[in-house]
């Protein structure tokens, strides 16, 4: 580092060779037509290109869940694959025989469990008889007639809950 000689200033001299330094002065720089114009280019491509930017966007969002679809879709093949796959073996389906249709090997001896806190009730069989009876209505014209009979068919005059409501009139509608 050089060391200042007597012709060269420090900064901290008050003397006369401190004065004769001119001042910078801060100019502030006006924008210049080219730079205006850059600006204004500037703003239109981003004006221009910032709905196209967004639609990227979301069509990248869009193939994100596609392809999160298609990798849950795949997985449920997979796993149905495999339920078919056991299917294939007798041993599966004799279990699922046994569990699901309550199905009985032969010399196997099934035991019935009942539940004892449930109140014992005796179905009573429905009279059965072993003739074979025909109606002789038309199922068609009983079909009509049920419709015609729903669509005349006033309001129940009692409430379905059993509670009355209080802003229904007793009086007959066609007295009013």
């Amino acid at each position: 580092m050089k060391r200042p000689t007597a012709e060269q200033p420090t900064g901290t001299e008050t003397g006369p060779v401190a004065s004769v330094r001119p001042k910078r002065r801060i100019v502030a720089k006006r924008p210049t037509g080219g730079s205006m114009l850059m600006l204004i280019a500037l703003i239109v491509g981003v004006m221009i290109l910032a709905p196209t930017v967004q639609r990227v966007i979301s069509q990248r969002q869009e193939i994100a869940q596609i392809e999160r679809d298609i990798q849950q879709a795949n997985e449920d093949i997979n796993r149905i694959k495999a339920d078919n796959a056991r299917w294939n073996d007798p041993a599966y389906v004799r279990a699922e025989a046994r569990g699901r249709l309550l199905f009985v090997q032969p010399g196997d001896t099934t035991y019935v469990v009942i539940d004892s806190s449930r109140s014992k009730q005796v179905d009573v069989p429905a009279d059965l008889s072993a003739e074979v009876h025909e109606t002789k209505a038309d199922p068609v014209a009983l079909y009509v007639d049920s419709l015609i009979g729903a669509d005349t068919a006033g309001a129940p005059h009692e409430p379905i809950d059993g509670k009355t409501d209080p802003n229904a009139s007793t009086a007959p509608q066609g007295d009013q």
